[in-house]
């Protein structure tokens, strides 16, 4: 007997809605773990005994730097995941319908210095939000996401193809635990990321990469600081050879999902020192940042056009020509990628979308990095990313995520689940 997609899409709406307090008190609970880098065991350990109880087979992992380090740009600031574990459960499905990677970080940027109004580990309750650090980046995210997929099983449904839930680390230091997924062998016919996208629809995300530039200079007495060639100073012209290649980069032809930003693809300076002492000429200073990169465009071609400028700013000044500053590829590197906005997945969400909320969805680019683009370039999984979360609460002090947000982002999610991987 056919099944009718409607009155499943009703038992589990039904069922999520009732439930939800459920899904809080999951929420309140990874919050409390401090799931800094370094710091996920607890985490995701907690997460590996949930999965079971929602019927997953559960592979529980700790990447391996080697095993990573054949991917093309490739970069980690740590030597080992050693006590960083991923975890993914698996919903098995009866083989007849499409299947489906539901993808979450569980690391979480620190605290920060700024006092809160709470305390960030707490998992607080107040005025309908939840506040801690990752409520929105992404724990809300993966929280509801997740539930939505659990409900399936407490409801005895079978989807028709595999639902896979991924609890990945290291997501906000280049995504080495996606790509981690991805070395191990998980693919499938499309994925979701709920990160905060203010319940957007992202079908592409942004690339960025850390980048450290040593400009030269030459020690002098600051009284003949003339002697000296102070490499402050010369960093500044740099520092515009950078803007001036920013400039250029953004009047590229843009992708149209880009076209809401006046700047979509920035080389920021987040860092400059130089020199050892007031009185002195500095003949060294440092400078690092990053750039970030669109969808059509690849790490290598991005590094080459940042060393080309360098090359450029070195040839205009005397010092520079003869003493060229030096580029390093450092700390982080998240790839770009995206799918078509009328891809299947895409559409399929849009539909669920259309008739959950009432209106027409926004479809956007991220404006940041995603693990989307590992799963696109590398896994062979289109993946879109859409969430719960409000974008600019993610990594500020008391950060928080709506309820009533992340139970639509649920009630979606389980209609969009129904229409792609199908039900038995």
């Amino acid at each position: 007997m056919a099944v009718n997609k409607e009155e499943v899409k009703a038992r589990l709406r039904e069922k999520i809605t009732v439930e939800y307090p459920r899904a809080c008190r999951l929420l309140q609970d990874l919050v409390r773990f401090p799931s800094v880098s370094g710091q996920e065991a607890e985490a995701q350990q907690y997460l590996a005994e949930q999965f079971r109880r929602w019927g997953c087979e559960v592979d529980l992992w700790e990447p391996r730097r080697e095993d990573l380090e054949k991917y093309p740009g490739f970069l980690t600031r740590r030597d080992s995941f050693e006590g960083s574990p991923n975890v993914v459960g698996t919903l098995k499905g009866s083989g007849t319908g499409r299947s489906l990677i539901l993808n979450g970080h569980i690391d979480v940027v620190p605290s920060g210095d700024t006092p809160w109004k709470t305390d960030p580990w707490s998992g607080a309750f107040e005025d309908g939000r939840i506040i801690g650090r990752g409520t929105a980046d992404m724990k809300g995210g993966s929280v509801a996401v997740f539930f939505a997929a659990a409900m399936f099983k407490e409801l005895g449904l079978t989807p028709g193809g595999d639902i896979i839930l991924q609890s990945v680390i290291e997501e906000e230091a280049g995504g080495a635990g996606t790509l981690a997924c991805v070395d191990r062998g998980y693919r499938a016919d499309g994925a979701l990321i709920p990160e905060p996208t203010d319940e957007k629809i992202y079908p592409a995300s942004m690339g960025s990469m850390w980048f450290r530039i040593t400009v030269p200079g030459l020690a002098a007495h600051g009284s003949t600081a003339y002697l000296g060639v102070n490499a402050v100073e010369k960093a500044q012209l740099v520092v515009t050879a950078l803007k001036e290649l920013e400039t250029e980069r953004n009047r590229l032809p843009l992708n149209p999902l880009y076209g809401h930003m006046p700047v979509p693809f920035c080389i920021n300076i987040g860092r400059l020192c130089g020199g050892s002492w007031p009185s002195s000429v500095p003949d060294e200073a440092v400078m690092e940042g990053r750039i970030g990169f669109g969808p059509g465009e690849t790490v290598e071609k991005v590094r080459r056009q940042l060393a080309e400028c360098l090359e450029k700013a070195a040839a205009r000044d005397p010092w520079l020509r003869d003493h060229p500053p030096q580029l390093e590829w450092y700390g982080s590197c998240w790839h770009s990628g995206g799918i078509e906005p009328d891809h299947p997945l895409v559409e399929t969400l849009k539909g669920v979308y259309r008739e959950g909320y009432g209106r027409e969805p926004v479809v956007e680019g991220a404006p940041w990095a995603t693990d989307a683009a590992a799963l696109i370039r590398f896994g062979q999984t289109p993946a879109l990313v859409y969430g719960p979360g409000q974008g600019h609460l993610a990594h500020q002090t008391d950060e928080s995520i709506a309820l009533d947000r992340m139970l639509q982002v649920s009630l979606t999610t389980a209609d969009f689940i129904v229409e792609w991987c199908g039900v038995d």
